[in-house]
């Protein structure tokens, strides 16, 4: 028989931060936003200010929509022992469990925007979301005609 704790144990090993969880996938991921809920809200605290609202409350309003629309059709298809445990880490992290999806999906959505490509062609290729793409990997496509304000 397994013996549960209750709580994480979180330990630093060559500077990487270790988390020690046990328990079914609601349980790991209480455990796991307990222990760093700090740092999970600083985290979706800045995506939200930097990059989703970065640039005014309109053009932040309009990109969340997008991305909120894209995670709903995204949704279903994760697994649902990920979806629980994702509910745990925030309700451990006392955040709302979309902006834990968000910061899980983020670059998946990222990815689905490329795919909508050359229709949100101005956002893909804003200042602020082309750096994001391009720290992922992923630099958005080139739209024939398309000009970025800097290669004008």
């Amino acid at each position: 028989m397994s013996t549960l704790i209750s709580s994480a144990t979180v330990h630093a090993k060559d500077g990487v931060l270790i988390v020690e969880i046990a328990g079914d996938p609601y349980e790991r991921g209480r455990q796991h936003g307990a222990a760093l809920g700090e740092r999970i809200r600083h985290l979706r605290d800045r995506l939200m200010k930097e990059i989703v609202f970065g640039k005014g409350p309109a053009m932040g309003a309009g990109f969340l929509a997008i991305i909120y629309s894209i995670l709903a059709r995204m949704h279903p298809n994760i697994p649902g022992e990920l979806r629980t445990e994702m509910r745990g880490v925030a309700d451990g992290a006392r955040v709302a469990y979309r902006d834990i999806l968000l910061i899980n999906c983020f670059d998946d959505v990222l990815h689905a925007l490329i795919q909508l490509n050359p229709v949100l062609a101005p956002i893909m290729h804003h200042r602020f979301v082309k750096p994001v793409l391009g720290w992922l990997g992923a630099p958005p496509t080139p739209v024939p005609g398309f000009a970025s304000r800097r290669s004008r």
